[in-house]
């Protein structure tokens, strides 16, 4: 296992012990869920899976995500920091929003992005994630007609919550049709 510890929350799609055997973490974790009517909503589980991480300072990783080299500077934000994640800029092809908040359409290509970030498990991250998750459950069609939908309702939560987020640099969230 690694020095730094690497858990793999799982949804079941692999039994735990093919992934340990063959990734070798330090822990493999199960999810679990006691909301209702998650059925195979994978936005919405994704919001509550964040809260289940067994450390107290994470660097979560979306499976296709590539790393290119070191990234301590991740953790060393959480010393001052509650959240750190990348934002995605320049994708233009949301539909127009309808909210009182962003009439105008500020928000439309600016989504905080959640396959790479950093995060504490405290009080104030928890509610973080509670707060998203019921935005997005509030108004799912609105927020499914997003490209990314969970991620917008976690920007949005951010405005209503009093976590301490680090925009991380664009480097962080590197695609080929954002650079």
């Amino acid at each position: 296992g690694s020095p730094i510890g690497i858990a793999i929350l799982t949804d079941g799609g692999f039994e735990p012990d093919w992934l340990m055997k063959h990734l070798q973490p330090n822990i493999v974790q199960p999810l679990t869920f006691t909301e209702v009517g998650l059925d195979d909503d994978l936005r919405a589980k994704k919001l509550l899976a964040y809260t289940q991480t067994p450390f107290k300072h994470t660097v979560f990783m979306d499976v296709d995500t590539y790393v290119l080299r070191p990234f301590d500077e991740l953790f060393e934000a959480l010393t001052k920091f509650d959240l750190a994640a990348a934002f995605e800029c320049c994708r233009l092809s949301w539909a127009d929003t309808a909210r009182p908040y962003d009439a105008r359409g500020f928000m439309k290509g600016w989504e905080m992005q959640t396959g790479v970030m950093a995060y504490r498990r405290n009080g104030r991250v928890a509610q973080f994630w509670r707060t998203a998750y019921e935005e997005y459950v509030r108004d799912k069609s609105y927020w499914r007609a997003r490209s990314s939908g969970e991620q917008g309702a976690a920007t949005y939560a951010l405005s209503k919550t009093d976590v301490r987020f680090m925009p991380l640099p664009p480097a962080f969230n590197a695609r080929p049709y954002t650079l």
